[in-house]
């Protein structure tokens, strides 16, 4: 068989490769932003990586059970758009001059959510 007679599973493929790269572009990005734009220190670095993983143990046991209760492709696509505004936010709010720590560990915790249900639909979806 070939992958083009599967033209689902290859639009899935990239749709789920293209947010896997940007997701590790993303996390590279926010240490940066943190030391060279906010001028943070590696316990800054810290805290907006912690954020960003909080929502996988506060909600991570009850994740799956509300992904369950929707169809995966579209938790897929919504997290995923939730995802980019958020980092569209970011964007903006550095442009603009009024980005600071506390901003960036509330917008990664946001994104951490949105995360978390990406994740978990996307184990679920591919069986």
């Amino acid at each position: 068989m070939k992958l083009r007679e599967h033209k689902s599973y290859v639009r899935f493929w990239t749709a789920s490769t293209t947010s896997n790269f940007g997701t590790y572009i993303t996390t590279v990005a926010m240490q940066v932003l943190v030391v060279v734009h906010l001028g943070g220190s590696a316990v800054d670095v810290g805290w907006v990586s912690a954020s960003r993983w909080f929502p996988y143990v506060v909600l991570g046991l009850l994740a799956g059970v509300l992904v369950d209760r929707f169809h995966r492709k579209t938790v897929l696509v919504v997290t995923d758009i939730g995802r980019g505004i958020i980092l569209t936010f970011i964007c903006l709010m550095t442009i603009s001059g009024v980005i600071s720590i506390g901003w960036l560990l509330v917008l990664l915790v946001l994104f951490g959510v949105m995360s978390l249900f990406n994740d978990v639909a996307h184990r679920s979806f591919v069986p």
